[in-house]
């Protein structure tokens, strides 16, 4: 599923470029398509949209989860997650915090790496 789901952003990619690249934010029309895509995979097979998501989309809303997992899954900055996403940083930094407020720490747990590498925010959600 995952190879057609890529095969199909990249094939509509393609027949609106124009507009992405001419977008103020062409990485947010690129995260939406492909979030867009993504859910509509999901929910077109049955036997995949009964099995559990990941924790972080099971418990938080879909901006605050999408914050976690490209803060303190993937160590994204606030700024290169806030680019993708197709929002200002501070929006980012609150969807962080909303995350820590409504979550359980251990979804937020960085991975294995040092945390001392992160920024603040991120060393303090991610812990």
């Amino acid at each position: 599923m995952s190879r057609k789901v890529v095969e199909t952003a990249l094939g509509d990619l393609a027949t609106i470029w124009p507009a992405v690249i001419s977008s103020s934010r062409p990485a947010a029309v690129v995260w939406g398509l492909l979030n867009t895509l993504i859910s509509s995979a999901v929910h077109a097979r049955q036997e995949i949209a009964t099995m559990p998501v990941d924790a972080v989309h099971r418990v938080l809303p879909a901006a605050q989860a999408d914050s976690v997992i490209l803060l303190c899954r993937l160590r994204l900055s606030e700024t290169q997650a806030a680019e993708l996403m197709g929002v200002d940083e501070w929006a980012v930094t609150s969807h962080l915090r909303m995350a820590q407020r409504n979550m359980p720490g251990e979804l937020t747990s960085a991975p294995a790496t040092s945390p001392a590498l992160a920024p603040p925010l991120l060393r303090s959600a991610c812990q």
